[in-house]
């Protein structure tokens, strides 16, 4: 039989089934056979190790990847369609083998790049020198045979910790400098720590830094680096940098304009001789100032070459001087600094002078037991650029930097000065014509004694200088010619307080005795002041507890243009001795001479006779009241101060001529008193005095502001007049007072507040022009006590309501509700 030409595709359907008859033996076409001794599949896996890691850049980290369980292979059995066999899918799979092989990628990369950091085929990871950010990357795992089966690690990435090998210059002086920093790791953002402070510094490469600073003061320095975060961390190791005390040019002659007097000029010839104690050829042993050697002998003699040569700048470069100048029962030994003299340091922070009172306990009230450094008697002379700093036992007294004992001596200076008393008694000058005191800072802890004691001088700068004290008040009694400005006051009272006798008598500045006063633009501040302190604290006062005048009350019994006779009173030896010694005047308080007073020229004691510097204008009448003091105050100017917490604020006790308290601001600090007094005299103190009378005469309270916000202290304004008589009140004298333009701002919380009276005279808030006040049972009308007062344009914040007991003090009965005519005197 002839077998027809066959095509080539039916020839190859039949060679497809023979192969799969082969394959699949004898279960017919269509079916298909599985092994019956192949073990059950697991599923693929991956695991990884370590799963999460923090590492520094630049690091390593192995990790390692396990596959388990099988691979799945799908078959394809194939199926007869008329003459053909089509494939078809039948859902049935074989176990294969198991492969280990894995690849490696971070965040998707395989093997990663220079930005993520690398991975080989063995999981061995490499950081880049740098973190990525965001610093989290991620490390994966995937099967070579399924990539979808994978596992991933989180590898969180920081900074690498810097480790430094050199810095250069390894010396340096005080002042700036400049370091090149060598190591390994840096980064961008590292920074150099120099004695732990970090400094600006300038990122040259991961192993160079150049930072510039400040070396403050001499000893070893620590240089660490520091990189940023992510993962900041300093150095392991520290190197040292010796910082030296600075190297300090020959200075050039110190110019005596500087302190900004008329009579700086007068110090030019004593500055072009200036001798350096530790360098100058001239003196035979110098200075070592290194804090610890007893630099006195060289500083003495120093003083000595200077004065000899007709006066010169005793110069200090920077360092630590150490002096020794002790108190002693006998005679004390102060480092004494004669008429025109001058020391001098670079700056009041480098030259520190350090003066050793081992011996204060021993000394005493007087001065000539005292140690320190004295200027007694001494003019032309002067301190600038210094630091001085008493050392000695807390539990001793100690004189540091003093004059006292001094008269009609002139032109004295201390500028920018750091003082530090401690314990010791005041800063103390006296009896000086043309003082100054400048820009410096003084720092008492003494418990006895106040900072400032500036007394008896005339022709007084007190400027720009700061004080931090706890007790005692700064003193400025009996000056003449006073500038007080731009100073700050600041004074701990540690709760401590006079009333229950835990402190002495304390408060700001007082101003007592003085005459053509200024007291501007200060602050005055109290901290830690009790809250039921009343007695002390002012910020600023004045008042008569220092001299013991001549004082006296009576009527005219005789009078002339220069002379007023009191055929009544007592004075005999003991008030002309005292009129000697004290400048007393006598006022007029009734009568057409209402007003008027007078200087004293003597005393006639057997006639009772007053003789007077000028004339009376008009002459007061036979019968006029007349009182006999010294003013505590005269022509004063306090204005633009601002005091905050004191337990008192501005009060002028026992009268005061032409003074203006004007555009102060007053903050928990009471208020604004004006007082003057009328009672009977000890007759202990004042065998030949009957009574006093204290006169305000010619004052304006303008345009301050006196606010209570912290509702433990009133805020008023007071004219007072007060009568400790028990008997009668003849009356005190206030007159001519002009008070306009202030501001009282009560305790808004409760305006009508009635505050203590034991701790308060005047016991709620407000303005007060003719507050009477005293035990005596019978006193003249407000109108004959207080006259000529004008009271004007003045406000309070919020109304207050006032108790029946307190309602007549506020009485304003006495007042001319308008400013005073223009050509009042």
């Amino acid at each position: 039989m002839n077998v027809p030409n066959t095509p080539w595709p039916y020839m190859n359907c039949i060679a497809l089934l023979l192969a799969l008859s082969l394959l699949y033996g004898c279960g017919g076409v269509g079916a298909v056979r599985t092994s019956s001794t192949s073990p059950p599949s697991q599923p693929l896996s991956v695991t990884v190790a370590p799963l999460a890691v923090d590492l520094r850049a630049g690091d390593t980290q192995q990790f390692s990847a396990t596959v388990s369980g099988s691979t799945i292979t799908s078959v394809t059995p194939v199926t007869p369609v008329g003459n053909a066999f089509i494939p078809r899918p039948t859902g049935l799979a074989h176990a294969g083998p198991t492969t280990k092989r894995v690849i490696w990628s971070i965040n998707g990369v395989p093997g990663g790049n220079s930005a993520l950091g690398t991975i080989n085929a063995k999981g061995l990871y490499i950081s880049p020198t740098t973190p990525p950010d965001p610093n989290a990357v991620e490390v994966t795992a995937s099967s070579v045979v399924d990539p979808s089966i994978s596992q991933t690690a989180l590898l969180t990435l920081y900074n690498p910790i810097p480790t430094v090998t050199s810095v250069t210059p390894s010396k340096v002086s005080v002042g700036g400098v400049t370091l090149t920093v060598s190591g390994r790791n840096f980064v961008e953002g590292a920074q150099v720590l120099f004695a732990g402070t970090a400094l600006p510094t300038t990122f040259n490469s991961s192993t160079q830094l150049i930072a510039r600073g400040v070396a403050a003061q001499p000893g070893s320095a620590q240089v660490q680096v520091r990189n940023p975060e992510p993962g900041s961390a300093n150095s392991a190791a520290a190197l040292i940098v010796q910082v030296m005390p600075p190297v300090t040019p020959a200075p050039a002659s110190w110019n005596p304009a500087v302190l900004g007097v008329p009579w700086a000029s007068d110090f030019v010839p004593i500055a072009a001789n200036q001798i350096d104690v530790k360098k100058d050829s001239r003196l035979k042993v110098k200075a070592t100032g290194d804090g610890v050697t007893d630099d006195t002998s060289p500083i003495r003699a120093a003083i000595k070459l200077a004065s000899s040569s007709g006066g010169g700048v005793v110069y200090f470069p920077a360092g630590d001087y150490k002096i020794v100048a002790p108190s002693d029962f006998a005679h004390g030994n102060p480092l004494a600094v004669p008429s025109r003299v001058i020391l001098r340091g670079a700056s009041a922070t480098t030259s520190r002078l350090f003066v050793n009172d081992p011996d204060a306990a021993s000394g005493t009230d007087g001065t000539w037991t005292w140690g320190g450094i004295d200027f007694q008697g001494s003019s032309l002379s002067g301190m600038t650029d210094l630091g001085v700093y008493a050392v000695n036992s807390s539990a001793s007294s100690c004189a540091l930097l003093w004059n006292r004992g001094s008269s009609k001596v002139s032109k004295l200076f201390f500028n920018n000065l750091d003082v530090r008393l401690e314990n010791c008694r005041a800063f103390w000058f006296e009896g000086t014509d043309n003082l100054l005191i400048r820009n410096s800072h003084f720092d008492s802890n003494s418990s006895r004694y106040g900072p400032i004691y500036v007394v008896g001088n005339s022709h007084i700068s007190f400027l720009g200088n700061a004080i931090n004290y706890h007790f005692g008040r700064v003193q400025m009694q009996n000056n003449v010619g006073l500038l007080m400005q731009h100073n700050t006051l600041i004074r701990d009272a540690q709760n401590k307080d006079m009333e229950d006798k835990t402190a002495i008598e304390s408060g700001g500045v007082e101003i007592s005795f003085g005459q053509q006063l200024q007291v501007l633009d200060n602050t005055i501040q109290t901290l830690n002041a009790p809250p039921r302190e009343a007695a002390d604290g002012e910020a600023i006062m004045s008042q008569q507890s220092t001299t013991q005048n001549v004082l006296d009350a009576g009527s005219v019994t005789s009078i002339t243009s220069t002379t007023l006779t009191d055929a009544n009173a007592l004075w005999g030896r003991v008030t002309e001795a005292r009129l000697a010694k004290n400048s007393e005047v006598v006022a007029i308080l009734t009568g057409p001479g209402t007003g008027q007073w007078r200087k004293l020229l003597g005393i006639n004691t057997s006639t009772k006779t007053l003789t007077l510097d000028q004339p009376w204008s008009p002459v007061p009448e036979v019968g006029s009241l007349y009182s006999i003091f010294a003013w505590t105050l005269i022509h004063a100017n306090i204005q633009g101060n601002k005091l905050i917490d004191n337990p008192n604020g501005i009060v002028l006790y026992d009268g005061c001529y032409d003074c203006a308290v004007q555009n102060n601001v007053l903050t928990n600090s009471r208020g604004i008193v004006l007082r003057a007094i009328d009672e009977a005299l000890s007759p202990s103190m004042y065998p030949e005095g009957r009574r006093v009378h204290q006169v305000a005469i010619k004052n304006t309270i303008v345009n301050n502001k006196v606010s209570n916000t912290s509702g433990l202290r009133p805020a008023y304004i007071a004219l007072d007049t007060e009568a400790f008589d028990k008997n009668t009140y003849r009356g005190a004298g206030v007159m001519d007072v002009q008070v306009a333009g202030n501001v009282i701002e009560p305790y808004s919380a409760n305006p009508n507040q009635t505050y203590i009276p034991k701790l308060n005279e005047i016991t709620q808030e407000g303005l007060f022009p003719c507050f009477l006040f005293g035990p005596a049972k019978v006193k003249d009308g407000v109108t004959t006590v207080f006259q000529r007062v004008h009271v004007w344009n003045n406000s309070q914040s919020v109304p207050v309501s006032y108790g029946s007991n307190f309602l007549p003090l506020t009485t304003h009965a006495c007042v001319t509700a308008s400013a005073p005519p223009t050509n009042t005197p």
